[in-house]
Protein backbone atom coordinates (compact mmCIF):
# COMPACT_ATOMS: atom_id res chain seq x y z
CA UNK A 1 0.00 0.00 0.00
CA UNK A 2 1.31 3.43 -0.95
CA UNK A 3 1.78 6.21 1.56
CA UNK A 4 -0.08 9.42 0.75
CA UNK A 5 3.04 11.50 0.05
CA UNK A 6 4.32 8.98 -2.52
CA UNK A 7 0.89 8.65 -4.09
CA UNK A 8 0.73 12.43 -4.50
CA UNK A 9 4.24 12.66 -5.97
CA UNK A 10 3.74 10.06 -8.68
CA UNK A 11 0.64 11.79 -10.01
CA UNK A 12 0.92 14.53 -12.58
CA UNK A 13 4.14 16.10 -13.76
CA UNK A 14 7.07 13.83 -14.72
CA UNK A 15 10.00 13.69 -12.32
CA UNK A 16 13.66 12.89 -11.98
CA UNK A 17 14.45 10.61 -9.04
CA UNK A 18 17.42 10.70 -6.70
CA UNK A 19 17.11 7.76 -4.33
CA UNK A 20 19.76 6.98 -1.76
CA UNK A 21 21.73 8.28 1.17
CA UNK A 22 21.79 12.08 1.09
CA UNK A 23 25.43 13.00 0.83
CA UNK A 24 27.46 15.60 -1.04
CA UNK A 25 29.62 12.67 -2.23
CA UNK A 26 26.64 11.63 -4.33
CA UNK A 27 26.79 14.84 -6.37
CA UNK A 28 23.68 16.53 -5.01
CA UNK A 29 25.15 19.94 -5.77
CA UNK A 30 25.79 18.94 -9.40
CA UNK A 31 22.29 17.54 -9.71
CA UNK A 32 20.67 20.68 -8.29
CA UNK A 33 22.74 23.00 -10.48
CA UNK A 34 21.88 20.98 -13.60
CA UNK A 35 18.21 20.76 -12.62
CA UNK A 36 18.08 24.55 -12.21
CA UNK A 37 18.84 24.83 -15.94
CA UNK A 38 15.59 23.02 -16.77
CA UNK A 39 12.11 24.43 -16.73
CA UNK A 40 10.04 21.25 -16.78
CA UNK A 41 9.49 18.29 -14.51
CA UNK A 42 10.14 18.01 -10.84
CA UNK A 43 12.97 16.51 -8.84
CA UNK A 44 12.31 14.00 -6.09
CA UNK A 45 15.15 13.56 -3.58
CA UNK A 46 14.50 10.56 -1.36
CA UNK A 47 16.71 9.03 1.28
CA UNK A 48 18.17 9.33 4.74
CA UNK A 49 20.24 12.32 5.81
CA UNK A 50 23.23 10.65 7.48
CA UNK A 51 25.69 13.50 7.04
CA UNK A 52 23.41 16.49 7.55
CA UNK A 53 23.37 18.01 4.04
CA UNK A 54 19.59 18.53 4.09
CA UNK A 55 19.77 22.06 5.48
CA UNK A 56 22.48 23.03 2.97
CA UNK A 57 20.56 21.31 0.18
CA UNK A 58 17.42 23.19 1.17
CA UNK A 59 19.34 26.48 1.08
CA UNK A 60 20.77 25.64 -2.34
CA UNK A 61 17.28 24.81 -3.65
CA UNK A 62 16.07 28.17 -2.33
CA UNK A 63 19.03 30.08 -3.83
CA UNK A 64 18.51 28.41 -7.23
CA UNK A 65 14.79 29.29 -7.09
CA UNK A 66 13.67 25.71 -7.79
CA UNK A 67 11.85 25.07 -4.52
CA UNK A 68 8.49 24.71 -6.23
CA UNK A 69 9.83 21.76 -8.29
CA UNK A 70 12.02 19.95 -5.74
CA UNK A 71 10.43 17.50 -3.30
CA UNK A 72 12.23 15.86 -0.37
CA UNK A 73 11.32 12.50 1.13
CA UNK A 74 13.69 12.30 4.14
CA UNK A 75 13.39 8.61 4.93
CA UNK A 76 14.25 5.13 3.72
CA UNK A 77 11.73 3.88 1.19
CA UNK A 78 10.74 0.24 1.11
CA UNK A 79 8.20 -2.02 -0.59
CA UNK A 80 5.41 -0.49 -2.64
CA UNK A 81 6.56 3.10 -2.06
CA UNK A 82 10.01 2.37 -3.49
CA UNK A 83 8.69 0.25 -6.38
CA UNK A 84 6.11 2.81 -7.48
CA UNK A 85 8.51 5.73 -7.15
CA UNK A 86 11.01 3.93 -9.41
CA UNK A 87 8.36 2.82 -11.90
CA UNK A 88 6.84 6.29 -12.32
CA UNK A 89 10.16 8.19 -12.64
CA UNK A 90 11.04 9.57 -16.05
CA UNK A 91 14.72 9.59 -15.19
CA UNK A 92 16.94 8.20 -12.44
CA UNK A 93 19.98 10.14 -11.25
CA UNK A 94 22.86 7.83 -10.38
CA UNK A 95 26.11 9.52 -9.40
CA UNK A 96 28.05 6.25 -9.42
CA UNK A 97 27.38 5.70 -13.12
CA UNK A 98 28.46 9.27 -13.87
CA UNK A 99 31.72 8.77 -11.94
CA UNK A 100 32.44 5.50 -13.78
CA UNK A 101 31.87 7.21 -17.13
CA UNK A 102 34.15 10.06 -16.12
CA UNK A 103 36.95 7.82 -14.87
CA UNK A 104 36.80 5.19 -17.62
CA UNK A 105 35.96 7.27 -20.68
CA UNK A 106 36.08 11.02 -20.28
CA UNK A 107 39.44 11.35 -18.53
CA UNK A 108 41.31 9.00 -20.91
CA UNK A 109 39.71 10.75 -23.88
CA UNK A 110 40.86 14.11 -22.55
CA UNK A 111 44.39 12.79 -22.07
CA UNK A 112 44.52 11.42 -25.61
CA UNK A 113 43.27 14.72 -27.06
CA UNK A 114 46.07 16.75 -25.44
Amino acid sequence: MLTKDIEKLIEGQPYILFLGRLSWKKGLDQLLNAFALTSHAKLVIAGTDDEGPCSETGQMVHDLKIGDRVHFIPRTLLGADKEHLFAAAQMLYCHLILRILEIRFLRPCGEVCR
